[in-house]
């Protein structure tokens, strides 16, 4: 962590200050700094891949060591990096709605809604390694079976927490390839993964699947 220096009288810096005065390349690599918040709640933060410091000195992750590191809190940095490679919280189509009538809102999985991945189910914010308790809001009632606390992407602790889904695998290959293409040691583009299968359709819906990409030597 950057020591402490004084600035106009004060005795802390601001997030953006300690990158303006490290100036750490961001192109070619993800930083992460170590820094202690006013705002004790906040374990980390990150730039998001759309964001235009992603690759400039302003870019990176920054994590409190007043929770890094403490039992429980080891995966914050994987949460922190799927925020750079954009990915939302599972919880966003229920917890982090504006309103009733926010179009982000999520009411069954989706990708045009909540964290825009289909295969994580609508849940809300919680740190329980379970299923949410239902919740009766001004929307109404709603219940969250098969809540993905098992996600990276949620609130759960260490002790839970333990996978990321194929979407949202797909999705951090997709700003891998567009946003961050020169942290790749290789000069070649990334291989073009297999298309996604249909694997279920109606007049309202299509479902659709990711398959892993091919393994082992790619031939141009």
């Amino acid at each position: 962590m950057h020591p402490t220096r004084r600035l106009d009288g004060r005795a802390y810096m601001s997030v953006k200050e300690l990158k303006e005065a490290l100036m750490l390349n961001s192109t070619h690599f993800l930083n992460v700094y170590f820094a202690t918040s006013v705002r004790e709640e906040l374990a980390g933060a990150a730039t998001w891949p759309w964001d235009k410091e992603a690759v400039s000195h302003l870019g990176g992750v920054v994590l409190n060591p007043a929770y890094y590191g403490m039992p429980g809190h080891t995966n914050i940095m994987i949460h922190e990096v799927g925020h750079v490679l954009g990915l939302y919280h599972v919880f966003k189509g229920v917890s982090e709605r504006e309103s009733c009538d926010d179009p982000c809102r999520e009411i069954v999985p989706s990708m045009e809604t909540g964290d825009l991945c289909a295969d994580t189910a609508p849940t809300t914010k919680s740190k329980l390694c379970q299923d949410p308790e239902p919740v009766n809001d001004t929307c109404g009632l709603a219940h969250f079976p098969g809540a993905p606390f098992h996600n990276y992407m949620s609130y759960t602790d260490d002790d839970c927490t333990n996978s990321f889904t194929p979407n949202q695998v797909a999705r951090m290959h997709c700003y891998l390839d567009l946003v961050y293409q020169q942290w790749s040691e290789s000069r070649k583009p990334t291989p073009i993964p297999i298309p996604p299968m249909v694997i279920g359709q109606t007049h309202k819906s299509l479902t659709i699947h990711w398959l892993p990409p091919i393994s082992g030597v790619v031939y141009d």
